[in-house]
């Protein structure tokens, strides 16, 4: 659910106008007398910018209690706010304009024994990306509470994720109170279901998404989730059902049509999988994308728009053992030996004891009836893979010749 309001509303007008487009909340750079009347006297929030004790208590006689301190840097920051508290105790104050990641632990640590406010500062920390320095905070807010805190347990888990400690987390998971009305059970099993996929505990990862949709019945990312835990465990139909429930959803996501054409292309539902990867490579020409695409068109039969593909992922400083491996699959079904040979000399200069390229080599051999060179290629692969029953029978079979 989002809240939608509107700022820097700097007259009456404006403040109308944006109320009747739905603004459920007014946001001022100043304070207005008319503007805050007419919010207060029809029950819009309003948050008007004061900093000087004249403005706040103009802003107090309209029965306001949260005032915008803007701009925060220049009216003194954090010395003006705490100057300002002492009389005004009861006001709340947003401090915004410069308020950046180089001066905001001055600002969070306006009231630094307050745990709410701690946490609100971890939370914060978290999603700037400062784990460690979120994890430290957290622990000093569980310590503050004897450790019984969801909400920084909480905050904590989803660092120690961020950081790919999940044995960490999951462990602390554990101690997270569950009760019926605890409103964090729908996060509490979201990052729980989140954790037990990263640590690749598939089943227990969908338990707990199933248990999440007690709390929301159709949420796109849940359903996301579920499709990719029964893929990672090899159950395409479930993994398809959940994956079109999200699709009806949100129709836009290359990575949910780019992943849904996997698990179509294993249900062998290849027309369908390539529908599903033109329209993730409609929003994004990714080359993972293009190599999967190249993958579906081969078990479809079309030989060269797959090498047509492949190809054009391929450049003389490719490392790629991989894709050079299929560009010679490819080129064999289209009879095209001498190609072969190129690429194949092309993968051996990255690794020269590479069986199936040497096996590919012997082929392109056969295929163009240079036994010779072939038979000397079977050899090579014998003496890297000795008693291989099927180089024994091709040396057999090249030796008729």
């Amino acid at each position: 659910e989002v809240l939608v309001g509107a700022g820097t509303i700097v007259n009456l007008e404006q403040c109308k106008l944006a109320i009747e487009m739905g603004a459920k909340f007014i946001v001022s750079p100043g304070f207005s007398d008319e503007i805050v009347g007419y919010c207060v006297a029809n029950g819009i929030p309003v948050a008007p910018g004061c900093v000087t004790p004249t403005e706040i208590m103009a802003a107090m006689k309209h029965g306001l209690t949260m005032v915008k301190f803007f701009p925060a840097n220049v009216y003194g920051g954090l010395k003006a706010l705490k100057a300002l508290s002492a009389p005004f105790p009861q006001v709340k104050f947003i401090p915004t304009g410069g308020v950046d990641r180089g001066n905001i632990d001055e600002f969070l640590a306006l009231s630094p024994n307050s745990s709410r406010g701690l946490n609100y500062k971890c939370e914060i920390l978290a999603r700037m990306g400062c784990y460690e320095k979120s994890l430290e905070l957290s622990d000093r807010i569980l310590e503050m509470n004897d450790g019984n805190l969801n909400n920084a347990k909480l905050i904590k888990v989803k660092s120690l994720m961020e950081l790919k400690r999940f044995d960490e987390a999951l462990n602390l998971l554990e101690t997270v109170k569950f009760n019926e009305y605890d409103e964090a059970n729908y996060d509490l099993l979201l990052i729980k279901g989140n954790d037990y996929f990263y640590l690749n505990q598939y089943e227990k990862s969908i338990e707990c998404y199933f248990a999440a949709l007690d709390f929301i019945c159709e949420d796109y990312g849940l359903f996301y989730n579920i499709g990719n835990a029964y893929a990672q465990l090899n159950d395409y139909e479930n993994s398809m059902i959940f994956f079109d429930k999200a699709l009806e959803l949100n129709e836009g996501d290359e990575n949910l049509l780019y992943n849904r054409s996997i698990v179509l292309y294993y249900l062998e539902r290849y027309d369908e999988a390539l529908v599903s990867i033109n329209k993730a490579l409609d929003i994004c020409c990714n080359e993972s994308y293009l190599y999967n695409k190249a993958g579906i068109l081969y078990m479809m039969g079309s030989f060269q728009e797959s090498l047509e593909i492949y190809e054009s992922l391929f450049d003389d400083s490719s490392q790629d053992i991989d894709l050079l491996e299929k560009i010679c699959r490819i080129l064999y079904e289209l009879n095209n030996f001498e190609d072969i040979l190129k690429y194949c000399d092309i993968a051996l200069s990255i690794d020269a004891k590479n069986e199936d390229v040497l096996f590919y080599k012997v082929k392109a051999f056969k295929g163009l009836k240079d036994y010779g060179r072939a038979l000397e290629c079977i050899d090579e692969l014998i003496d890297i893979n000795p008693g291989n029953e099927e180089y024994d029978n091709e040396k057999r079979d090249l030796l008729k010749y």
